[in-house]
């Protein structure tokens, strides 16, 4: 059986801090945690439901945002697309993302790169 100087239960934000931290310390460690809703997901809801999707997806807005705004006062003249089904995957909502994909058909949407996106469809 392996032997660990520390046991860190919860892979959270919490969590993944302290076992870098031990592990930066030169301590040998190990880091269990359930997963969301048992899944092979580490890190909690926090991580993988609420805060840290959340900011990505504020993130990604206030990028929208400026580049609507704020890129032409520094001379970068660009038209942004929102491509929300990419927002999704980067935020790591592939649930949210597998769900506006399927939306999308069902709308009889045409998606410029078909089989790229039938194939995304496959992963999530």
């Amino acid at each position: 059986m392996a032997q660990y100087d520390v046991i860190i239960i919860g892979g959270g934000p919490g969590g993944y801090n302290a076992a870098i931290r031990a592990g930066q310390l030169g301590l040998k460690v190990a880091c269990v945690d359930k997963g969301v809703n048992g899944g092979a997901a580490l890190g909690g809801t926090c991580l993988n439901v609420g805060c840290m999707p959340s900011k990505a997806l504020l993130h990604a807005s206030e990028l929208y945002a400026a580049a609507n705004t704020e890129f032409a006062k520094l001379g970068i003249e660009v038209t942004p697309k929102l491509n929300l089904v990419q927002i999704l995957i980067q935020s790591g909502d592939k649930g949210g993302a597998k769900a506006e994909l399927e939306r999308l058909a069902q709308l009889g949407a045409k998606f410029p790169m078909q089989k790229e996106v039938e194939a995304l469809l496959k992963t999530l």
